[in-house]
């Protein structure tokens, strides 16, 4: 979880506050990661029960 967020959170983040007004553009960024978050995490548990009552189906 380290690099990956190093290299895929803050690395952007830091970028947009040098690069724009710290506020908005900061927010947006901020907002899409925790969006991803959101929608990822609720695939992932999907993708996940979906997989384990198929394999309990299937033995």
């Amino acid at each position: 979880m380290g690099i990956g967020l190093g290299v895929g959170y803050l690395t952007p983040v830091k970028n947009l506050m040098l690069w724009f007004a710290k506020g908005l553009a900061t927010g947006i960024a901020v907002a899409g990661f925790g969006l991803a978050k959101a929608i990822a995490g609720s695939i992932s548990v999907i993708l996940t029960v979906d997989a384990v009552f198929n394999a309990a189906g299937a033995a």
